[in-house]
């Protein structure tokens, strides 16, 4: 796994949960080298990479931390649609993150005036 980009660990965290795969050593090894390069990955991967630990129902709660800092920081690179689905899969695993579901709801709020302004 540490060979990979930010972009295959993400693909490969969709790929686990799109296929229902429920490896927890092999989620923990790639949520472990997603925590190293938390700042490295793009607004698109990070969507991909959550989907994957919601899709197979493991709450892997540094991770979702890391993920939350990393969006609270790039909130404005998240389409309308990644938005929507950052929020549901914080809220499907529980997950606490006040402060980013606050931004995630403030910049799709944005978002929308930004679309009926065009």
């Amino acid at each position: 796994i540490p060979s990979l980009g930010c972009p295959e660990l993400a693909l490969l965290s969709w790929a686990f949960g799109t296929l229902g795969l429920r490896s927890i050593p092999a989620m923990e090894a790639l949520a472990d080298e997603a925590l190293r390069r938390k700042w490295r990955f793009r607004a698109n991967d990070l969507i991909k990479l959550l989907f994957g630990f919601v899709a197979v129902g493991l709450r892997h709660r540094p991770l979702l931390d890391a993920v939350a800092d990393a969006m609270d920081w790039s909130i404005q690179q998240f389409s309308l649609r990644g938005l929507l689905q950052a929020a549901w899969f914080f809220a499907t695993l529980a997950s606490p993150q006040q402060k980013t579901m606050t931004s995630i709801a403030y910049e799709i709020l944005a978002q929308l005036d930004r679309l009926s302004a065009s």
